[in-house]
């Protein structure tokens, strides 16, 4: 069991949420500022990252990296699809000024001494970064009147996050929200924009050598990005295969029902699940394939003891929500505040879910036209008091 001086001493260690709002004219002005803001802690990670790669490694990665652009750009090239097109190229644009914005190019000669033949660039150092999976937990529970309650766990062991931030992004289409990891664009951990709410949970996927693909976090900036004019499962279909794999678990809240799904994906293997419109129906999902017999789960790179764990812990919520509904009746459905004490359970030592590894967590309500959301910094605590900072 994780400690509760531990948890309390990594909450004092990030601090409270840090917000960074940035209000300019485009996307790609917003993440170039993103990038300034940043630049110091973004080169120290960039730096580490390097010094930890070896040439044999670090070559290879590059090589991933260059084709994983090169399909990026082969797929707007030949997709139907007017704004996944518009998005891919957006993408990229943000991505080399979010590079600027950081000054990556001062890290360049480091990148240099690791693969001299291969002249990396400084748009190579700033997709390098984005090679990179966080192992998350998601909960998505089907309330009464149709609408959602849902909870998600950030954990990451990497040692890079100093707090937990969440950017905001106003440009004039509209306002994006994001939880960022420094060195990393918006998208790989949770999200959202007017209505709509995104959660992604990191699997362990066997990686194909020589084999061109995406990086599931690049589809999940694609997917936030796209909320409002393309499908999720759409996104992630069009842009197929990928370099590694995650689950999006996406809550759309923009018509007269509730919509919440999960899709899981690597390699080229997609599965999605449909949360029921029953009363007290739940999807669950921890950084394993739900079905390891499906074609995603053949080609899942977790050991057996690891799943065991992973396990343990989707048998520990089912537990917990099953005290929770109680009867069944609407009225003993829980509420957000008994999900926030369900997060600060530490039983499970490093699988719980309040653990060490946590650097941020979520709790919201989505009913048809508004979600409101509740972000807490660092592993709960059963102190904590639900009180939505976002309504959208």
């Amino acid at each position: 069991m994780s400690s509760l001086a531990a948890i309390q001493a990594e909450r004092r260690r990030l601090g409270a949420l840090k917000r960074l709002v940035f209000r300019e004219d485009s996307f790609v002005a917003a993440h170039e500022a993103l990038g300034a803001a940043l630049g110091t802690v973004i080169r120290r990670i960039t730096w580490a990252r390097l010094k930890s790669a070896t040439p044999e490694s670090f070559a290879l990665q590059l090589g991933v990296m260059r084709q994983s652009r090169q399909h990026l750009l082969n797929v707007a090239q030949r997709t139907k699809s007017k704004p996944l097109r518009s998005a891919i190229e957006e993408y990229l644009a943000c991505l080399t000024a979010w590079a600027d914005g950081a000054q990556i190019t001062r890290c360049l000669p480091v990148a240099a001494r690791l693969a001299p033949s291969d002249s990396p660039t400084t748009d190579d150092l700033a997709l390098w970064l984005q090679d990179d999976n966080v192992g998350c937990q998601t909960g998505l529970l089907r309330l009464d009147g149709g609408r959602v309650l849902f909870w998600h766990t950030e954990e990451d062991t990497s040692g890079y996050v100093d707090h937990s931030r969440l950017v905001t992004m106003s440009v004039p289409q509209g306002t994006w929200h994001a939880f960022l990891y420094p060195y990393l664009l918006p998208g790989p951990a949770f999200c959202f924009t007017a209505g709509r709410f995104f959660a992604l949970d990191s699997l362990h996927i066997r990686r194909r050598p020589n084999i061109a693909g995406i990086l599931t976090g690049t589809v999940a900036w694609l997917v936030w990005r796209l909320a409002n004019e393309v499908r999720a499962r759409d996104v992630i279909r069009a842009i197929a295969p990928y370099v590694d794999g995650s689950t999006i678990n996406e809550i759309n809240a923009c018509g007269r029902k509730v919509v919440a799904e999960s899709h899981e994906f690597g390699n080229s293997a997609i599965q999605s699940r449909l949360l029921s419109p029953i009363s007290g129906e739940c999807e669950f999902q921890v950084n394993m394939v739900c079905d390891n017999r499906s074609p995603l789960g053949r080609v899942e790179s977790l050991p057996s003891g690891e799943r065991e764990k992973y396990l343990r812990r989707f048998g520990r919520t089912t537990e917990a929500l099953q005290r929770l509904l109680g009867t069944g009746k609407d009225d003993r459905f829980p509420i957000p505040q008994q999900i926030v004490g369900l997060l600060a359970d530490r039983r499970g030592g490093e699988y719980a879910y309040a653990n060490v590894d946590v650097k941020a967590y979520c709790v919201g309500v989505a009913a048809p036209g508004k979600i409101e959301l509740f972000v807490g910094a660092g592993p709960a605590l059963a102190t904590d008091v639900y009180a939505p900072q976002f309504e959208f």
